[in-house]
């Protein structure tokens, strides 16, 4: 028998484990401290390598701790109520970040495209169907009947969101301007 009859019956790993784990995960907290991009990568490649062993544990830890699980309405309170600065810094740089800003928006207009049997936005190749230019392709539809119409850049979607899709006031704004460079012209 030895001396240590708790470890009896454990496999090596587990041993060395039970022995080692918390000079383990001091030396791993303070890895991610001096390189924390370092240890990102490293997490996503083992992640990649193994995709269901991880996946198989969060459905455990879900089993193990559903008082924890923010899908519980009193939880998911508690933790707003308790982090709610913490939340509203995260809002305002995601907010501030641009490429966050056209993931979101590219994600909605290929959401809604594939709602209807379209192509993906980043599938859609060609020029703004009002303007002509080539830049970010916007989702537009009608917002009444919720139809697609489609693929716009940035400024025209904006520009037919702003007028509320009032053809009428398109033309006399179209007709304004025209008027306007004749004035200036002549």
């Amino acid at each position: 028998m030895s001396r240590r009859p708790i470890l009896d019956g454990l496999t090596a790993t587990q041993r060395y484990e039970a022995r080692h784990g918390d000079e383990r995960r001091a030396a791993a907290v303070r890895k991610r401290a001096l390189d924390p991009e370092g240890a990102r990568a490293q997490e996503r490649a083992r992640y990649a390598a193994n995709p269901e062993r991880y996946r198989t544990k969060a459905r455990e830890w879900y089993r193990a701790n559903p008082d924890k699980v923010q899908s519980d309405p009193v939880y998911a309170k508690a933790w707003r109520e308790a982090n709610l600065e913490r939340i509203r810094e995260l809002d305002r740089e995601r907010s501030r970040d641009p490429r966050r800003k056209a993931q979101v928006n590219l994600g909605r207009a290929n959401l809604n495209a594939r709602r209807l049997g379209l192509p993906d936005a980043a599938a859609r190749v060609g020029p703004c169907e009002l303007c002509g230019r080539v830049e970010s392709r916007s989702w537009d539809h009608d917002h009444k009947s919720g139809l697609f119409r489609g693929w716009l850049c940035s400024r025209c979607n904006l520009v037919l969101g702003r007028v509320e899709d009032d053809g009428e006031l398109l033309a006399a704004m179209s007709e304004y301007v025209s008027r306007r460079l004749l004035k200036v012209v002549s």
